[in-house]
């Protein structure tokens, strides 16, 4: 993964030429995403360790052009960060061995959906060519799943020869060090603080959400404590949240596109950080920094589909916002290349991945209204923390236009100030002696005095006129409303509110539930989208400050959609909005949990100036964090045994304490079998030990789990005629309708285990011996026969 990073340096520097760190801290998930994407591609004639290699030289020479025409302008920029550099090194290293250290006390590569998570992983690291086979359904049918997030991780597994068992938990591991590098980059590049990146990585990483803390208060124990019952808040819904899954370990969709996820919303800052006045294709930075974001963005479809909807909206906005804070006429917008730069994006999002999108069958069936509703204490004990930061953050931004319109541009005049040494990027002052600067990590500039003279707030001229009148009449109604002249303000927040109760009146007269609770979240989001809207039309003086505006815009778009819509798939009412507020939830912890540090961060450097209210402010929110410490602490104990289990990262181990026959013949089929023959194993129920020889060789069997086939293909018409030939296969004691079994599904080896014996009773198992090559027996009853 370094070499990935050192490989595509020269392009994150020169891409993410606007952001403070220059994009350091995201070049080994962009080194991993473009490498994979080259290998993926060039996978459909060949994959093996040197069609890697081969992607690694492509995109190694493209960087080294960038290099030799950018040499000096880049080795300047490694020195002036070197100390930046360091830090990020370290951090990383740091995160993928915590993770790793734990990961060795909690390995078993079982329950939930890590058969699944490891039959992808296996089956596309033995592919020899893409798209890759289905492991639990033999014949000619590839995965249909977003699964470039497994062929991610399936490359570092095939590169480095790890043993898949192993290499599962080291994936979780650098998936872990990826994403959360990933956030501490967004935060550092938007607050310059490595104090806030650090702590703003444990906020959003390493901290539960409050139904810890409410389980807790209620059984008035610890010793008992349920890990699973906080992701599961809204009735009949997934509420996970980053420590959760990592602490499940389920390698699944959601968790390996948070990485470039962080990727795609470090571009949008980028972009607005950028002082280009003009948007235009034909300058070669911007094309190939809205390549890139397309690039980025599409990889999200193909890692999680639900993620790439709302991280465009983002990059539109980015986009329209950057020209809004800049200019007054919309006559003189450059809407032409604002267009031609998101259609290249566009463009790129969707070319490279024809050949996913080609072959990709879903269960979606489009949009459906939801007759469901989130309770508000629900949202508030998965989001109570972010919602009581961010909602400091949005008063403090209206408090301030308030001020401004009643006592005008403020500014804080500088004392007599000494020379002093300050740090060139983030104007910390240096202690004597030292070169590199203790907060954000930066080689010390040039002496300079410090310039305090900035104004903490816009002149009220500059806003526009519109946006201003709705300020004051927020602030002094009455008066507005006396001046005729003003009256259109309130007609807009009357027009708001109307909207707002009508939304919530429709949604309880059409589509109310029996012991559903009232739609309030809907309007509560409504106002919360209307709220920050106002505060972004404002053209505020910071574009760090609009990012975030953006991000809590996109945020309360994504809860208003989960109130009134579902994507509509498999599951029926009350389940029909699951996978909706799973996924959709999930993007809007990281959106909320930005916003939060940001939030803080401003809310420290310019509005908490009085110590008492700072001290009012703190005492809630230091609560709120640590009632939100209990779930980690608890569930890691829970889960661990007080890290007492056998300490290993080999995630089959387990199979050596319950199915220790079975294990060596699956180890006999992953270390003798060469290509892809099919192996009949017994199918059985969801989420139970069958499937279990497919999962662990990669090997395809005639079908693993059946229901998780309905959910990829969105039918059950071929894992359902292949249950009854199963049974068939190991019930009968017919050979001949046995032998035909075997020719029709092409079964090369047939496993017969614990689980088979289990299934099938009886002596009809003998009969493979008769007409099959025996090439594997174990004392516990476990037996391999090949077809002759």
């Amino acid at each position: 993964m370094t070499v990935f990073g050192v490989v595509v340096l020269p392009i994150t520097i020169k891409t993410f030429q606007f952001l403070p760190d220059r994009g350091y801290g995201f070049s080994k998930p962009l080194g991993l995403v473009l490498i994979g994407l080259v290998t993926w591609l060039l996978g459909f004639l060949h994959f093996s360790a040197l069609t890697i290699i081969l992607a690694v030289v492509l995109i190694s020479g493209f960087s080294f052009w960038l290099w030799m025409k950018y040499k000096e302008e880049i080795l300047g920029v490694l020195r002036e960060r070197k100390g930046y550099v360091l830090v990020v090194e370290l951090f990383f290293v740091f995160l993928f061995l915590l993770f790793a250290f734990f990961r060795m006390y909690n390995s078993d590569i079982l329950g939930t959906e890590k058969f699944m998570d490891m039959a992808f992983l296996n089956a596309i690291t033995r592919s020899p060519a893409f798209p890759p086979y289905d492991p639990w359904l033999s014949g000619a049918f590839s995965i249909s799943y977003y699964y470039f997030g497994y062929f991610l991780m399936a490359l570092l597994l095939k590169l480095s020869g790890t043993a898949p068992a192993i290499g599962f938990n080291l994936s979780l591991a650098m998936l872990f060090a990826l994403s959360g590098i990933s956030v501490f980059t967004v935060i550092y590049n938007l607050t310059r603080r490595l104090a806030f990146a650090f702590g703003g990585w444990a906020f959003i990483y390493m901290l539960g959400n409050l139904d810890g803390f409410r389980q807790v208060l209620t059984t008035r124990s610890i010793g008992n404590f349920n890990w699973w019952t906080p992701s599961r808040v809204v009735a009949d819904t997934i509420n996970e949240f980053p420590f959760f899954s990592f602490l499940l370990g389920d390698m699944h969709p959601h968790m390996l596109a948070v990485p470039f996820i962080l990727i795609g919303l470090g571009l949008a800052l980028n972009h607005l950080l950028s002082p280009d006045r003009e948007i235009t294709i034909k300058a070669p930075e911007q094309l190939a920094r809205f390549s890139l974001w397309g690039i980025i963005i599409g990889s999200l479809g193909f890692l999680n589909s639900w993620d790439l909807p709302a991280v465009f909206f983002i990059a539109v906005l980015s986009i329209f916002f950057q020209q809004y804070r800049q200019r007054v006429d919309w006559k003189v917008y450059p809407w032409k290349g604002m267009g031609l730069g998101i259609a290249v994006m566009t463009a790129l999002m969707i070319i490279p991945y024809i050949p996913f999108y080609i072959s990709f069958q879903s269960q979606a069936k489009g949009i459906a209204w939801t007759t469901q509703n989130t309770r508000v204490n629900d949202f508030l004990l998965i989001f109570g923390l972010f919602t009581f930061m961010v909602l400091t953050f949005i008063m403090a931004r209206y408090h301030t236009w308030f001020v401004t319109i009643l006592t005008g541009p403020q500014k804080v005049m500088p004392e007599e100030l000494p020379m002093k040494k300050f740090c060139a990027q983030c104007g910390s002052h240096l202690r004597e002696g030292k070169f590199i600067c203790g907060k954000c990590g930066y080689q010390a500039a040039a002496t300079k005095q410090m310039d305090m003279a900035q104004p903490l707030i816009r002149p009220i001229s500059e806003l526009p006129r519109w946006v201003s009148a709705f300020f004051r009449f927020v602030l002094q109604p009455l008066t507005v409303l006396k001046n005729k002249e003003s009256r259109q303000p309130a007609w807009i927040a009357l027009g708001l509110l109307v909207v707002i109760g009508l939304a919530v009146v429709l949604k309880m007269v059409f589509f109310g539930a029996e012991n559903n609770p009232q739609p309030i979240m809907l309007g509560l989001a409504l106002f919360f989208i209307f709220s920050i809207g106002f505060l972004l039309a404002a053209k505020i003086d910071k574009p760090e400050t609009v990012f975030i505006l953006v991000l809590l815009l996109t945020a309360g778009l994504l809860v208003f959609g989960c109130e009134t819509l579902h994507i509509n798939d498999t599951f029926n009412p009350p389940l029909d909005r699951m996978n909706t507020v799973f996924k959709f939830f999930y993007m809007t912890w990281f959106l909320l949990g930005l916003a939060a540090v940001y939030g803080v961060a401003w809310t420290f450097q310019f509005s908490m100036r009085n110590t008492n209210l700072k001290v009012v402010w703190l005492l809630p929110m230091v609560l709120l964090i640590a009632a939100s410490l209990v779930y980690p602490y608890a569930s890691v104990m829970i889960k661990t045994n007080h890290f007492s289990n056998r300490a290993t990262l080999d995630g089959s181990d387990y199979l050596r304490r319950s199915y220790p026959a079975d294990r060596a013949g699956i180890e006999w089929l992953r270390k003798s079998v060469r290509g892809n023959p099919v192996v009949l194993e017994a199918t059985g129920g969801e989420y139970t030990d069958f499937a279990r020889v497919s999962t662990f060789t990669g090997l395809p069997t005639v079908l693993g789990w059946g229901g998780h086939e309905l959910q990829w293909r969105g039918n059950y018409d071929e894992p359902g005629k292949r249950i009854p030939d199963i049974d068939t296969l190991y019930g009968s004691e017919d050979i001949e309708l046995t032998r035909t079994l075997i020719e029709k599904y092409n079964i090369v080896f047939v496993f017969v285990g614990t689980l088979e014996r289990q299934k099938y009773p009886g002596k009809q198992l003998d009969k493979f011996g008769r007409f099959m090559e025996k090439v594997f027996e174990h004392p516990g009853g476990v037996v391999i026969y090949r077809r002759r």
